[in-house]
């Protein structure tokens, strides 16, 4: 799977095969995301739950040339939508990670004040 977006409310979302085996027991369901840039030192965790969405609006709005390799289309049946809303997320940032960096930025969105750069941190969002 590949991240497509980080919304304004730090939540990251994913386009999932409706034929995937594990989709009926997802929805709500604890996960984690993990992203590396090794070369950088870069690491990032987002653990949380995730949300099972079929919702056209969001496909299309969500929909990429490279997403045509698995489905005709955002309108394609077999097309869902992955939201994952995350409860911890842990970066370890080497001195020039433009990953961390991003991470840091929804960080800083989800914990309501700036986050450091250079250093490992965890950050737990405040309830909904």
């Amino acid at each position: 799977m590949t991240a497509q977006e980080l919304d304004a409310g730090g939540a990251v979302w994913m386009m999932v095969s409706r034929g995937a085996p594990w989709i009926a027991h997802a929805d709500n369901a604890p996960a984690n995301l993990a992203f590396a840039m090794p070369d950088d030192g870069d690491y990032v965790s987002i653990a949380g739950h995730v949300e099972i969405v079929d919702d056209d609006e969001r496909k299309k709005a969500l929909w990429t040339v490279v997403a045509r390799a698995w489905w005709s289309g955002p309108e394609d049946p077999d097309l869902l939508l992955l939201k994952l809303t995350p409860t911890r997320i842990e970066f370890w940032d080497g001195p020039s990670g433009s990953i961390s960096r991003t991470f840091a930025m929804a960080a800083s969105v989800i914990a309501g004040r700036e986050i450091g750069m250079g250093q490992k941190k965890v950050i737990t969002p405040p309830p909904a």
